[in-house]
């Protein structure tokens, strides 16, 4: 009947303020989302709304123990109320995030990520579950490459329809692994990767997925496969274009 297909119009306002300079910070405001069904024809026969709004005010709180360099500890609380700016949704959100890249000797790099979420109080009519730190990345200028910290294969629709999640993931980077080894390929080859994700959601519990990359001036590959309890769950290739990260 097409339920799952929605325009989402989205706003998000907020303010941060740092309690401690690069140490500790503050940051607070609204999340709203407008929801229209882009088939709203299954939800009239069932004798349902096709259109979902929610605003949730929201706090997150950020601790970085080593300034901008250091670990990035993450806490956020996201509340909805039903009749609150014409919310006809309630809600209670929960996530914990943790981020850190580990400069280790003769350039290499170790990239961690860990992190939890949960939904409290959901009212039984609420149709969506969105976690933000599936989006979010708090590491200053990113983490160098596109797939550090995500998972490259996973459907967004088995996390999103979870009431929790429990996430891991790592990447190891170094100029000599694999391919740097072979005459001619070694020399124009900057960086090679390795990846290592993890994933405990209702209903894939766990999943996991691997991934080896390499990267030089002109563009980076990735290759990635990932299975759950259930069965393998594919292959995949990856390919982004550095021309103009040093611009």
């Amino acid at each position: 009947m097409n339920l799952d297909y929605f325009k989402d119009m989205n706003l998000r306002v907020s303010v941060n303020y740092d309690v401690v300079a690069d140490r500790l910070g503050l940051q607070g405001g609204i999340i709203s989302h407008r929801r229209t069904a882009v088939y709203p024809q299954g939800f009239i026969k069932m004798g349902k709304p096709h259109v979902y709004t929610s605003c949730a005010p929201y706090l997150q709180v950020q601790y970085r123990p080593q300034g901008n360099k250091g670990a990035f500890f993450t806490a956020n609380y996201e509340r909805s109320f039903k009749g609150f700016c014409g919310s006809d949704q309630s809600y209670e959100k929960w996530e914990m995030d943790v981020q850190n890249i580990l400069k280790l000797s003769t350039m290499r790099t170790l990239k961690m990520r860990a992190g939890l979420g949960f939904y409290t109080n959901q009212d039984k009519d609420a149709y969506f579950l969105d976690y933000n730190n599936f989006h979010e990345n708090y590491i200053p200028n990113g983490w160098g490459d596109e797939w550090s910290g995500e998972f490259e294969l996973l459907n967004s629709h088995w996390y999103n329809s979870s009431k929790y999640y429990v996430r891991g993931n790592a990447t190891y980077e170094s100029p000599l692994l694999f391919l740097s080894w072979i005459p001619v390929v070694g020399q124009v080859l900057e960086k090679e990767r390795v990846y290592v994700s993890a994933l405990a959601v209702e209903n894939l519990k766990p999943y996991v997925e691997v991934g080896y990359g390499f990267t030089n001036r002109a563009f980076s590959v990735g290759f990635f496969t990932g299975w759950s309890s259930h069965h393998f769950e594919g292959v995949g290739a990856r390919i982004s274009l550095e021309l103009f990260n040093n611009w």
